[in-house]
């Protein structure tokens, strides 16, 4: 998953706040779309990847309240901030790398603090919390 950035302007005349503003609902209509995409599904579903935004903005609650938990939501989890990464010379300060599943539970989420892209990866261990298959004999 890749979301929207938040500061891509969509009009020249956007201001830095209308641009936050537009993208914010960008990011709650893009996931929509997959809770759209997924709702009928039956196996368990993992959405992972840069959702450029925070753990309380509208997208991802919009995907918590469609039954996806969030691996460093997890209070035994050992997430910290994803951006800017390693590439970059500040420090990470936001968290807007995440790991979504559904059908499945999360037993170890965290971010590893290596690499050499713009953000820190998170990491995860899931474990399926649906029966398994019988095969009919």
């Amino acid at each position: 998953v890749h979301l929207m950035p938040p500061v891509g302007k969509h009009k020249k005349s956007d201001t830095f706040f209308d641009a936050l503003e537009k993208n914010a609902a960008v990011r709650k209509k893009q996931a929509q779309t997959l809770v759209s995409r997924f709702e009928k599904t039956e196996r368990p579903v993992v959405l992972l990847g840069d959702f450029n935004e925070e753990p309380n903005g509208e997208g991802l609650r919009a995907l918590e309240a469609a039954g996806f938990t969030r691996g460093c939501g997890l209070s035994k989890s050992s997430c910290s901030p994803t951006f800017p990464g390693p590439v970059i010379a500040w420090p990470a300060v936001f968290s807007i790398d995440h790991v979504f599943a559904r059908g499945m539970a999360f037993t170890e989420a965290k971010t590893v603090r290596s690499g050499g892209s713009d953000h820190y990866p998170v990491t995860a261990r899931l474990v399926s919390n649906q029966p398994a298959a019988t095969t009919a004999k």
